[in-house]
């Protein structure tokens, strides 16, 4: 992936969970309303309720904390008909397993309304002190052109599937930017140093003694 600054390497990643929260009502002919039980009111208020209460929890001068942000709403198909159901959708990037489940009860707590969820992919989080990512940046540091940069990522990337396994897991970033958009770029360079820099630190017995050729 693209580093969101020059060189960097992530030691921890935000999990990414899809969260649905639903409000029911009674549909029909928007020319009846009162015969009708509208559901984007009650959905409206719910999120007001929601947003109030909530927490992102973590340091309020970083951004490592958890977001919940309403990414898409859908209610009636037709512009002149109430719909039966409203569902607002939030995309939820959590810094711990237990951040998920607290905006989970904090939703229900507030909102009182259908939620779907799942968990979806989990955080990355390595132990600060972690020798072996301790070895690596230094090495990656005294060997690297420009040297690199320790940082974590708030989006999700493939090292969520490896989570479950318990082990030390880093996210390489090479130089780049403006990921998802048209402006998006990667420094072709930047990969062969990186590759040149792995290919050595693994095939060597003494990690902190590679040498870029």
């Amino acid at each position: 992936s693209a580093g969101e600054e020059p060189g960097q390497l992530f030691t921890a990643e935000k999990g990414h969970a899809h969260i649905d929260l639903v409000a029911h009502g009674k549909g029909g002919h928007s020319s009846r309303p009162w015969a009708l039980d509208n559901p984007v009111p009650k959905l409206c208020a719910a999120y007001l309720k929601f947003a109030e209460a909530w927490d992102p929890g973590g340091d309020p001068s970083g951004t490592w904390r958890t977001y919940v942000s309403p990414t898409m709403l859908k209610a009636s198909d037709a512009p002149n008909a109430i719909a039966d159901e409203a569902v607002m959708h939030f995309s939820c990037r959590y810094t711990l397993p237990s951040e998920y489940e607290r905006v989970i009860r904090t939703m229900k707590e507030t909102t009182g309304l259908e939620i779907r969820s799942t968990p979806g992919r989990p955080p990355v989080v390595n132990r600060p002190d972690d020798p072996e990512i301790a070895a690596l940046l230094a090495a990656m540091r005294a060997k690297l052109p420009g040297g690199i940069r320790e940082g974590r990522m708030s989006a999700a990337t493939d090292a969520s599937y490896y989570a479950e396994l318990g082990l030390p897991i880093v996210i390489f970033a090479a130089t780049g930017g403006e990921p998802h958009c048209d402006r998006e770029w990667g420094s072709l360079k930047s990969l062969d140093e990186y590759a040149a820099f792995f290919v050595n630190y693994f095939s060597s017995k003494n990690a902190g003694a590679c040498n870029l050729p």
